[in-house]
């Protein structure tokens, strides 16, 4: 499954960054500042069972990978405060529910995808 943006000034070296996780066994989002998601792997997707058009943007694919309310925001709270860099913990494991119904257990990391030291608004999950 392969995605595609419209082009800007420095999306080919971000479309030579996405290359090593297109194909990769790690589960990826790509994430742009509104929370959209802009690319996802197979990886993801065998993972979770969901899809770009399944889940948009990172507030639909929450809501459908942690779907009891208190759980999801707990998440979010714990990445808000590694963000703030209250927490220094960039790894987590949480219990993620698919499309089927499944639960898994993953380890998720989110890191801000910089381009030559200065911030892109994407996001790599």
């Amino acid at each position: 499954m392969r995605f595609t943006v419209a082009k800007q000034p420095e999306n080919e070296a971000i479309d030579l960054f996405w290359v090593s996780y297109a194909e990769s066994v790690i589960p990826t989002h790509m994430l742009d500042e509104s929370g959209t998601i802009v690319r996802s792997n197979e990886a993801m997707v065998q993972l979770t069972g969901y899809t770009i058009e399944d889940a948009p943007s990172l507030d639909v694919w929450l809501s459908k990978v942690y779907p009891e309310y208190e759980y999801r925001e707990s998440i979010v709270d714990i990445d808000n405060r590694v963000r703030r860099r209250e927490l220094a913990v960039k790894k987590q494991v949480f219990i993620v529910t698919r499309k089927d119904g499944a639960k898994r257990h993953v380890e998720f990391s989110v890191y801000d995808l910089r381009l030559n030291g200065k911030p892109t608004g994407l996001m790599i999950s």
